[in-house]
This record gives C-alpha cells, structure tokens and sequence, in this order.
C-alpha cells in the first residue's frame, strides 16, 4: 500500500511538470523580447549619435573655418538637386533633433545649384541648418546668418575682395555654436556688435547681444541677454536694429509671431513693449534712424509708431504715428527706405504699394501713396514674405523659392527669378554700400533658405520690364 501511494505520488509530480514548463517558457520569451527590444533601441540611439557627430567629427563646427574655405563658391550652372525641404524650428537636445540636425549638415556639404540667373554672383554654404535670418554690418564688411542648426555664421569681405571671381580668394568665414537655435540676426553699433533672437530659457525667445571675436577664431561674449523677450508660447518672428537714433545708441526690435514687439536700447535697455492689437505679427521693421517702428498684422492696414526723443536725447515713450491703408488683404511684408521718408508694402491681395511717410502726421497729415504695382508672383500667406530696400534704388521681393526687384522710382518690375533658391528663402538683405563683383563695384543683396545657401546677388539695371 505504501509502495502505491508513492507511485501515486510520483505520477501526481509528473503531471505538473508540463505546466511548470509552460509558465517558465512564457516568462523566457517575454524577457527575451523585452532584451530584444532594449538592444534595439540602444542601437538606434547609438546610430543617430553616431549620424549626428559624423558630419562634423573632422571639422567641429564650434571651430571657426580657416580664413580661405570653401564655404564660397561661385561655380558653373549646373544640374538641380532634389528640392530641399523648408524648415524653421528650432533645434533641441532631444534625439529626433539631433538626427533632424545631422540630415541637415549632410544636405549642406551636398552640390550645390546655381541659380540661372545673370544677376547671381556666388553661394555663401551654411554649415548647419537652414538660414532665418541675415543682417550686413554697417561697413559692408561682415555678413552674419542665424540657421535653425543653432549656430552663428559670420563671412568677412574686406574692401577690394571680388565676390564674384570664379576661382578668386575666399573670404574669411567663421561659425560659432549657440545652446539655443538662432532665428534672427541685426548688427548693433558696429561690426563686431551682434544682436542675436534665439530659443531662450524654459523655451521663451531670447534677445542677446554679442561682441563677436576680431579674428576668425574665438567665441563671441555676450553683452547682455534679454531673457523672456516673449512669451514661451510664441516664437520670435524677427530681430532688426537701427544704425542710430536721436539718442546716438541703434534702436533694437524683437517681434514675436503674436501681437508684441519689443523695442531695447543698444545697451539692452527695456524702452517698452508694442501691442499690435492684430491677432498676428507678419512683419515688423525699424528705420535706420531708429524713429519709426512698423507692423504688418492680421489686418489689411499697417501700423507705424514713433520711438520718441526729447532735444537731449532722452525717451520719453512710444506710441502710434500713423497707419497705411488702401491694400484689400492682410500684408504680409514691409521695408523703410534708406532715405526715411518713404516705406514699401507686399500684400496677399497681389500688389506692392510705395508710401510717402514724411508727412507732418501730429496736424493729421496722412501718408500719401506714391505708387501701386502688379506682383509678378502671388504671395502665399503660409510661406515667409521679405522685402529690402536697397541703397542703390532696388527693392527685393521674395516669397517661396522666388525672388523680384522693383525701381523705388514707380515700383515697376526689373527682373524676376522663379528659382533663386531650392527652398523657400527667409532672409533678406542688401549691403549698405558696394561691393565689387567682377571687378566693378554692385550693389549686393544676400539671400537666405532652407536650403542652407546665402546667395549673393547684384542689383539689376534700373530699367524696368527686363526679365533676367
């Protein structure tokens, strides 16, 4: 009896044992999947880093490019590469935008597409993302670019360098790294005076002026910093400063893509803050003198104020000067003259419009306006539209890939190219005094886009209905 319980009890141990095994199999494999998983993502994480550093492992971008590279060129029109894609985020510290950062540096070092264009002098090449903004120091001697791959660009011209010889010596050129991503850029006092929009604190848009290093090597210092320049909510839609004012110190603006905009001495005194009261900022400027201040918003009218100066020098406020209006849409893009009186408007409702500004506006005297023209491209609202009113006469148009001049005489067209870019441009600039291209001197504009390019390009003849 004994002897049979026993075998009973061997036969009942007998039966749980495929159960045991069952349950040990099914917690194996899901440990080993849970290990595949793991060693997967390591390896993808390990990847993108790897994909992050390569472009840049044998010349760190933090280090300024020797004084003669190859960051200019000015080669044959050749073939045109895949179209690049547009983008105007800024970078982050994350995974995505480290990889989004090195897809970027690979697509900047890729051949580069000439513009077939008779007005096209060279391509500045961007080294790490997309270009926002431009701004042309003072003298004409420095061209600095803020790309979404959150770095600084500086290219230096000395006066009787030829921008356009093919073959010719380079200029000097420069990139220095920031925490944040740049959006804007605008030249303060002098040439070394840098403001700079970034990405600021707990994601609030910054503005920080820099004193920029004297040679091609070094770091920037920065001046000071204007953090929460806006609200974390709105991004930074534009950076501009004045050469000057009544006070002798450039007028600073900040306009964020909501209704403010700040206005900042050159030594980062808060003078005030600006509401549009028009559900979006499309466009803001500063006149050169630092005494008016403009907006283009939601509504088809353009706002100008005045930044106001007592006879010795001291603020004394801000307020609203006068309004343009007459356009049947929104306008989307705006440009004082050098001269001051004068002020350039681009709307969706297809026309550009040269206004009279030198008005007395305080005895209710209106802007009057001086002229009316057909664009020879319709603006679309969801790309960045840029005007630049040059020394030289010329205003430049862009919007998308496309770029227009226009005489400041009637507003009539001079030329046209349907692809001065491979990506949408978001940068407009004209250097405030010649430059020699083909060893004459030319008045240059700069362009900036997506497709990490500056293109420089010379004025066109003042002659209108000629398409090049």
């Amino acid at each position: 009896m004994m002897a049979h319980a026993s075998e009973q009890a061997a036969g009942d141990g007998s039966g749980l044992a495929p159960a045991t095994v069952a349950v040990a199999v099914v917690i194996a494999g899901s440990a080993a999947v849970i290990v595949v998983q793991l060693l997967r993502s390591i390896v993808f994480r390990v990847t993108g880093i790897y994909r992050w550093l390569s472009p840049t492992r044998d010349a760190p971008a933090s280090r300024a490019a020797p004084p003669h590279s190859d960051d200019f060129s000015t080669p044959k029109r050749g073939q045109r590469p895949a179209a690049a894609q547009h983008t105007s985020t800024t970078p982050g510290t994350g995974l995505k935008s480290l990889m989004k950062q090195a897809a970027m540096a690979k697509r900047a070092a890729g051949p580069d597409f000439v513009p077939d264009s008779e007005l096209h002098l060279a391509s500045l090449r961007s080294t790490t993302g997309a270009v926002l903004g431009l701004a042309w120091s003072a003298d004409g001697d420095a061209l600095a670019a803020a790309t979404d791959g959150g770095s600084l660009q500086v290219w230096r011209l000395p006066p009787g360098l030829d921008v356009a010889a093919p073959g010719g010596r380079q200029p000097p050129h420069s990139s220095h790294e920031l925490r944040q991503g740049a959006s804007d850029v605008a030249f303060g006092a002098g040439p070394s005076s840098l403001a700079v929009l970034t990405r600021g604190e707990g994601g609030a848009p910054a503005v920080t002026l820099l004193t920029l290093p004297k040679g091609p090597r070094g770091d920037p210092e920065p001046a000071w910093t204007r953090h929460g320049a806006h609200a974390a909510a709105n991004d930074g839609r534009c950076l501009e400063a004045s050469a000057g004012s009544k006070a002798g110190y450039p007028i600073i603006i900040s306009s964020s893509n909501k209704t403010d905009i700040h206005v900042y001495s050159g030594s980062g005194e808060d003078l005030g803050t600006i509401d549009t009261g028009g559900f979006e900022n499309y466009a803001a400027a500063v006149s050169s003198d630092g005494r008016w201040v403009a907006a283009a918003t939601f509504t088809n009218d353009v706002k100008i104020y005045e930044v106001s100066f007592d006879r010795q020098g001291t603020f004394t406020g801000l307020h609203k000067a006068m309004a343009l209006k007459g356009h049947a849409a929104r306008v989307l893009a705006l440009a004082f003259s050098p001269d001051l009186g004068r002020c350039a408007t681009a709307s969706a409702d297809g026309t550009l419009r040269l206004w009279n500004i030198g008005v007395r506006y305080a005895l209710a005297e209106d802007p009057k306006l001086l002229a009316t023209a057909r664009l020879p491209l319709a603006l679309d609202p969801k790309l960045r539209a840029r005007l630049a009113w040059g020394a030289g006469g010329v205003i430049a148009l862009s919007n998308g890939h496309r770029l227009a001049f226009f005489d400041e005489a009637g507003a009539d067209l001079l030329a046209s190219v349907p692809d001065a870019h491979t990506a949408p441009i978001a940068a407009l600039a004209w250097c405030p005094g010649r430059l020699t291209a083909l060893e004459r001197p030319t008045w240059t504009l700069a362009t900036g886009g997506g497709d990490a390019r500056v293109r420089l390009w010379r004025s066109p003849e003042r002659s209108a209905g000629r398409r090049v």
